[in-house]
C-alpha cells in the first residue's frame, strides 16, 4: 500500500509527513506519521511511504509518530468488511508485536462498510499473521479466517470452514 507524503519547510529543511486519516467522521487525522526521505518512494511526480517497510522502527512523540531506521518491520493491516457490517481482528500472531488500531470505514458515508483494522504492526517478525471474523450481510464469504501479511507485500488468505445446520 503506497500513503501520499506531504513536505513541510521547517528552518530551511524540508520534513515529510503521512496523516492517517480514511474516511474518519470528520476527516481529522488519527496518526501523524514523520518519516525519513529514505523510507519514501517517488511515483507520478509525488512521494509516497510504500508499506509495509523494513529495518525502522517508531518513535511515539506526545502527539505524533516519527519513522526512523531500527532493526523491526512496520505492516499495515486492514481488512475488507461485509455490507452493512464489519471486519474485526480478534488476535495478532508475531514475534512482539506493538500495535496502533484505528477504525478504517470503507466509505465515506461511515455507515456502509466498516473495517476495524490495526493501522500499524511494529515486529520483528517478516510476516504478521491475523485471525478476523466478520459480521453483516456476508453474501457467501466466509464469516471468519486467518490472512498472513508478508514484509514482501504479498497476502495470503487461510479461510475457516464453517459448519452450518440450516436443516
Amino acid at each position: 500500500m503506497m500513503i501520499l507524503a506531504n513536505p513541510k519547510e521547517i528552518d530551511g529543511n524540508t520534513l515529510y509527513y503521512v496523516d492517517i486519516n480514511f474516511f474518519t467522521p470528520h476527516q481529522e487525522t488519527i496518526y501523524r506519521i514523520w518519516t525519513e526521505k529514505s523510507f519514501l518512494t517517488k511515483k507520478y511526480g509525488h512521494l509516497y511511504l510504500n508499506l509495509p517497510v523494513k529495518n525502522c522502527n517508531i518513535k511515539k512523540c506526545k502527539k505524533d509518530l516519527i519513522l526512523k531506521n531500527g532493526d523491526l518491520n512496520l505492516f499495515f493491516v486492514v481488512l475488507e468488511s461485509c455490507f452493512n457490517g464489519q471486519c474485526t481482528i480478534d488476535e495478532v500472531i508475531c514475534d512482539n508485536p506493538e500495535l496502533f488500531f484505528i477504525t478504517h470505514y470503507d466509505s465515506k458515508s461511515k455507515s456502509l462498510l466498516i473495517s476495524h483494522g490495526a493501522l500499524f504492526v511494529l515486529t520483528k517478525s517478516d510476516f504478521v499473521k491475523v485471525k478476523w471474523y466478520k459480521s453483516g450481510r456476508l453474501y457467501g464469504t466466509p464469516s471468519k479466517g486467518n490472512t498472513i501479511f508478508h514484509i514482501d507485500g504479498s497476502i495470503e488468505e487461510n479461510i475457516e470452514k464453517v459448519r452450518t445446520n440450516k436443516y
